[in-house]
């Protein structure tokens, strides 16, 4: 794993979007959520928005469930915003892996 983490790192580096979502799965699959809100951000700068506004949405479902009522409103309303992006951005009637085969 540290292998693959030190040549995705260089590829993050690169400014590749796939490497910085891939670099952010793991920081939020290790509850490193402040890094892992950077590598999104990173991603969403280079133009690769659906996975990052998915990750970025569940965070802010995560914070809901842990804050105060105060600061739960804004995560609410953040986490609902993100997964309304996902919703629009999504092709979700195809399947695009069985059309490429056939093809």
């Amino acid at each position: 794993m540290k292998t693959a983490l030190v040549h995705i790192s260089k590829s993050a580096g690169l400014e590749l979007a796939e490497a910085h979502g891939n670099l952010g799965k793991y920081s939020y699959y290790h509850n490193e959520f402040k890094l892992t809100i950077a590598y999104f951000k990173a991603v969403v700068c280079f133009g690769s928005t659906f996975e990052a506004h998915f990750y970025l949405a569940k965070i802010h479902t995560l914070n809901t469930h842990a804050a105060n009522e105060d600061f739960a409103a804004g995560s609410c309303a953040s986490a609902v915003s993100f997964f309304k992006l996902v919703a629009e951005r999504g092709v979700w009637d195809d399947d695009l892996l069985t059309d490429a085969e056939v093809a």
